[in-house]
């Protein structure tokens, strides 16, 4: 995040243990990692438990073999997640909060 000047520097805000990386700041950061699990898990439910899907996965689109409709639902959701994310300015996720704002994502 730092290196495309979206970070003042290259540790992470929030644990500042970690490099700030997309994927640290959305799945691995100990601020988002309830968040990102209760994602995982919905996405999960998407494609009836048949895949679990990292943030890589998603990230860069290719999810073989899921189903046009089950691909849309699954990346509306990512996004969703993205943004709440990001748009977040505490310390911790709320995922009740998360929960509720994927709930009002249409098919």
């Amino acid at each position: 995040m730092h290196v495309i000047q979206r970070a003042d520097g290259p540790n992470c805000q929030h644990c500042a243990a970690n490099e700030e990386t997309l994927t640290h700041k959305f799945s691995e950061c100990a601020r988002v990692a309830a968040a990102w699990a209760h994602t995982q898990r919905r996405l999960t439910a998407i494609v009836g438990g048949r895949q679990q899907f990292s943030f890589g996965e998603l990230f860069r689109p290719v999810l073989n073999g899921i189903a046009d409709e089950e691909r849309a639902k699954l990346l509306k959701n990512f996004i969703n997640y993205i943004v709440f994310v990001d748009n977040c300015s505490t310390t911790a996720i709320d995922v009740a909060a998360l929960d509720f704002e994927l709930s009002l994502i249409r098919s």
